[in-house]
């Protein structure tokens, strides 16, 4: 990374004179350290950044080849990735920029070409690097591959970790003494060298735009995709990711201010527009984007996904990079959207002159504002039109209640066509029924969809005009926003504080299930506490074991548990939290923590869920019971932890479990305001006398204020009918 040359004037490493803070990895032992055990990964994070740290190198990974583990962790998404993204999305306290080792696993027992990226490199946000040989930008024979498991391209972008000439590696410190150097090759050498580039980046970036905010990681991220050397496959691929870094490509470029960042919401569209002289050799837009955690060994482990919509000045659309993950070692097309990966890159060779129109779509943000990065080679202009909404469209709304929709409009260097922006709602699945949106003030907009019945479903969308940028649309698909009708109501809440009448049994000669508050035997992969906060769980035997070693775990079976009867015959949802650990003690052999649920009492059962992940840690799960399994009045539950062959530490826990349904009761018709049950003048005559008193009799939209919302809402009910 950096030093101070006071050994050797030449090893001063690629950041001469920073400041250098380290923190040594540690872990209780349990797990699997870097994949399902983060260890003090947070809290060394939270430690560096309360410091003040900038940027940061990680020479670590969990050497799944090298340590014997499993093969098939290898592009897995653990714990500790989702932990390395939580950091870098603000876990630990404040920003900071993440350079993480790609790994060492290529031809390294567990395989010699693709789908060797080992756990923690899975990560969605950190920079992971991948190593070349120094003298040549050749190919390492060691240097881990992607895709991640869920087809992500890795690594992120290659550098230095090697060489293939001279003294064959790269001039590291050494372990031998405070003053030792020695040639080593590896990621681990890679990861530091771009980070010293980072580290370069952002002091020159400081110096060039004083009083600024800091980069963000995304931005550096976006910024070493863009002005990396392509090598190998044209295009990103997963060997070499978006290619050799380059310190003074990066910080030419950076100089010259063609970057934003920005922050869309869900069916929300930011835009940008870059002017593209004639004659121009190439454009080249890249978008990052740190994606909220994901839930580990899930897939995809993408959560907010973002589109980057580039149109030329004759409308046809530009497609990013993406590679096929079911053939990982294919060239880069340009073929299609990109719902994967949390960078995109759009190259076009020889673009059309004129003004191109740049989008970053929120094509589904569940978890929203998601910020971005963008940077492009011609200059980032001033968008056209935009709109987004101020608040987000529930999933559900229930009967009979209008729902305001609030959009905010931005003309960029655009200007707004007068009247248009309009909102299109039906309640039916037939016409659209137009509004015009009420003016706010402020550039924002309002409306109101009016309350619908349990047989029907609100649909909306908003469009507006530029003069510029012609019709656009939110969503910007031009497909509504779909809100179901209807509530939900919570049948059970069982934090097993008291016995409600769940059963155990089974075969295991130790670790049957047991409530109670955990004795806290986290050495052995035991949750030290309950899910929920409220002290009890069910969890595998729970005791300190003899001595207080905590040797309680299952043992030569399996242990059962069995909830009472529910009538679900309705439907319904379970969820609930669980536990499994299974540390392994030569290797995984068929552990695995089940669930099976029984239609008829527990007479018989079927299996639901199977998972031998061995994360030790409180994870979700919900079961749809009437659409991912059969309903019934005599439903049962029955979660299983067992340990055969070889035998594991294996470990286990239930807690919040619950049961809710959604339901609709239709509730009476908002526009007839005089209770006849028929809409006709009497009604018009009411609304407009309560209306004109300030009677709030009037007030459809529930907002406690009578303004022209109430007006569209008590028509668009008018016209909708009584259900």
């Amino acid at each position: 990374v950096g030093g101070d040359g006071s050994v050797n004037i030449n090893n001063r490493g690629m950041a001469p004179g920073v400041t250098l803070l380290a923190a040594g990895f540690e872990y209780d032992g349990s797990g699997t350290f870097l994949y399902t055990n983060p260890g003090d990964l947070e809290a060394d994070y939270t430690m560096a950044v309360g410091l003040g740290a900038d940027v940061s190198n990680n020479s670590i990974g969990s050497n799944v080849g090298p340590n014997g583990f499993p093969c098939s962790w290898e592009g897995d998404y653990g714990l500790t990735a989702a932990t390395i993204d939580a950091v870098i999305t603000g876990s630990a306290g404040g920003p900071i920029r993440i350079f993480w080792a790609a790994g060492n696993e290529r031809g390294n027992g567990c395989g010699s070409t693709y789908n060797t990226s080992p756990p923690p490199g899975n990560n969605k946000n950190a920079i992971t690097v991948g190593a070349l040989n120094s003298n040549n930008d050749s190919m390492t024979s060691f240097s881990s591959w992607g895709p991640a498991d869920d087809g992500r391209m890795r690594p992120v972008v290659a550098a230095p970790g090697c060489q293939s000439s001279g003294d064959f590696g790269v001039t590291s410190t050494d372990s031998a003494s405070n003053n030792a150097y020695s040639t080593l090759c590896g990621t681990s050498m890679a990861s530091p060298t771009a980070c010293g580039v980072g580290a370069l980046i952002l002091e020159d970036y400081r110096a060039n735009f004083p009083g600024q905010p800091d980069p963000s990681n995304q931005m550096m991220k976006a910024w070493l995709c863009q002005t990396a050397v392509d090598l190998g496959n044209t295009g990103p691929d997963n060997s070499y990711g978006y290619g050799s870094i380059r310190a003074i490509n990066a910080i030419d470029f950076v100089r010259q201010g063609s970057f934003e960042e920005g922050t869309v919401d869900n069916g929300g569209v930011q835009t940008f527009t870059i002017n593209v002289p004639a004659g121009t050799p190439e454009l080249k837009i890249t978008m990052a984007w740190d994606d909220v955690p994901g839930t580990p060994n899930t897939i995809p482990s993408l959560v907010n996904d973002l589109d980057l919509v580039v149109l030329d000045p004759s409308g046809v659309r530009h497609y990013p990079w993406t590679v096929d993950p079911s053939n990982p070692g294919s060239p880069a097309v340009r073929t299609q959207e990109d719902h994967l990966n949390n960078i995109e890159q759009v190259q076009v060779s020889s673009p059309a002159a004129g003004v191109w129109n740049i989008q970053v779509a929120g094509t589904s943000v569940p978890q929203g504002p998601q910020g971005f990065a963008i940077c492009s080679t011609p200059a980032l202009g001033p968008g056209l039109l935009s709109v987004s909404l101020v608040s987000s469209v529930p999933d559900l709304q229930p009967p009979a209640t209008p729902l305001p929709v609030e959009v905010a409009v931005d003309e960029g260097v655009d200007s707004l066509v007068a009247g248009s922006v309009v909102m299109h709602y039906r309640l039916d699945g037939g016409t659209f029924n137009d509004v015009p949106m009420n003016n706010a003030g402020g550039g924002d907009y309002t409306a109101t969809v009016p309350g619908a019945n349990c047989s029907q479903q609100m649909e909306f969308f908003v469009t507006a005009e530029g003069v510029q940028a012609g019709e656009i649309a939110i969503p910007s698909d031009g497909s509504p926003f779909s809100i179901e009708i209807g509530e939900i109501e919570t049948i059970l809440i069982d934090n097993f504080e008291t016995d409600m009448g769940w059963t155990v049994s089974g075969d295991a000669t130790a670790g049957m299930w047991d409530r109670g508050v955990p004795v806290n035997c986290a050495s052995r992969g035991a949750p030290g506490a309950d899910a929920d906060g409220s002290g009890k769980c069910w969890l595998t035997g729970n005791n300190t074991g003899f001595g207080g070693d905590c040797n309680s775990d299952v043992d030569n079976g399996t242990t059962y548990l069995t909830s009472p009867v529910f009538d679900l015959s309705g439907g319904a949802e379970v969820s609930y939290q669980y536990w499994f650990a299974d540390i392994p003690n030569g290797g995984i052999n068929g552990d695995e923590w089940g669930v099976d649920y029984s239609t008829n009492g527990g007479a018989t059962w079927t299996r639901l869920r199977t998972v031998t992940s061995v994360s030790p840690s409180w994870r979700s799960d919900t079961i749809f019971v009437g659409d991912e399994i059969p309903a019934g009045a005599n439903m049962r539950f029955r979660f299983s932890a067992n340990d055969v062959g070889t035998q594991n530490v294996i470990e286990a826990g239930l807690d919040d479990f619950r049961i809710s349904r959604q339901f609709c009761e239709d509730v009476a018709c908002p526009a007839d305001l005089n209770g006849d049950g028929v809409l006709d003048l009497s009604d018009v005559q009411t609304f407009i006398a309560a209306f004109m008193s300030g009677d709030l009799l009037a007030d459809l939209t529930g907002d406690g204020v009578l303004d022209l919302s109430d007006v569209q809402a008590f028509t668009a009910s008018f016209v909708a009918g009584c259900p």
